[in-house]
């Protein structure tokens, strides 16, 4: 990837957060080619292509998960609202996809962490009903997206006994339904599609999904990962019935050792543009966090905090300084 292509972000490229389709029309910055233009011609409309452009400068891979993040985008302003669920390892950018959508899209995407939602009627301040009414009612959008990441956590039956464990799955079976009685008043299920991301670990574990100790001249092969299937989620505790309100169950690329270095070499970028000062990391350092993150399972972020722990640690030393040099032994002055 080239520097040019590192330095965009999704954040930049201005016209994605656009009205919804039916709603008045505002200025975009699109690139001519890629405008839809309605047949009235004084609307123009987005499209999945260009969602998953916009996509393409802040997410590295995931070719697949992107175009159904996009189309999923597109259908719910479009035509209806439907369910999906994203599985995937820590660190292989489900999460990221939507984060950057939400940022795009403020007031139609939310994120809620699922591991924290209790059933109604129980004690904690998360419901799914409290999460329908978080959501405000916008004349640009008429209908709205509920991502909840961690959604594997919800059916971890250790920490739940078995009413409870039936209880919140009759209660997501009404939100996977639509059910426009789960909420009185506001935006209600019936406008709102369903996103669930989830990593899924145990089933992996239990499939074989062998982890490797990899360098970059490493010639170890690592094991063919093994695909989840419905029976995998029905013997994970998932309920029949919810499985079969997945329009799209989409599972994720594992993350790989040139994805995450791919990664890093584009946080350097971000992390010039954070910190305004040169940035140049020794490619031995930046193999090395790639290997570490990819190992451990930390997950890109890892790459990124690791980038900027020690960026800081040189500014504290050398705060005028215009130009950092990290190397693999310890922040260095250039």
């Amino acid at each position: 990837m080239d520097d040019e292509m590192r330095d965009i972000l999704l954040s930049e490229v201005s016209g994605m957060n656009r009205p919804i389709q039916h709603r008045p029309a505002v200025a975009t910055a699109w690139p001519q080619t890629m405008r839809v233009t309605a047949p009235d011609d004084e609307d123009f409309s987005f499209t999945p292509q260009m969602v998953k452009a916009g996509l393409d400068r802040a997410v590295i891979g995931q070719e697949a998960a992107k175009r159904a993040a996009s189309m999923i985008l597109y259908s719910t302003s479009e035509y209806g609202v439907s369910n999906s669920l994203f599985i995937g390892q820590t660190g292989c950018g489900k999460t990221e996809i939507w984060r950057q959508l939400a940022g795009e899209y403020p007031g139609m995407i939310q994120i809620a962490d699922a591991s924290q939602i209790t059933a109604e009627g129980w004690r904690g301040g998360v419901k799914l009903s409290t999460l329908l009414k978080n959501f405000r009612t916008e004349p640009r959008y008429i209908r709205y997206i509920l991502v909840l990441d961690e959604f594997d956590k919800i059916f971890d039956q250790k920490n739940s006994d078995t009413n409870y464990f039936d209880l919140i799955q009759d209660q997501m079976l009404k939100l996977f339904d639509h059910d426009p009685g789960l909420v009185e008043e506001g935006v209600g299920p019936q406008e709102v599609s369903v996103v669930c991301l989830g990593a899924f670990a145990s089933i992996y574990a239990q499939k074989g999904r062998k982890k490797h100790s990899l360098g970059f001249n490493s010639e170890a092969e690592e094991e063919t990962p093994h695909h989840i299937t419905a029976e995998d989620l029905k013997a994970f505790g998932l309920k029949p019935e919810l499985i079969g309100r997945f329009s799209r169950i989409v599972e994720m690329e594992p993350p790989s050792l040139e994805t995450y270095r791919r990664i890093a070499d584009m946080e350097v970028s971000k992390l010039k543009q954070r910190i305004g000062k040169q940035v140049t990391v020794a490619p031995a350092l930046l193999d090395k966090l790639t290997v570490e993150s990819l190992d451990a399972g930390l997950g890109a972020r890892y790459v990124k905090n690791e980038l900027l722990r020690m960026a800081e640690d040189y500014i504290f030393d050398h705060p005028h300084d215009r130009e950092i040099a990290l190397t693999e032994r310890s922040p260095a002055m250039c």
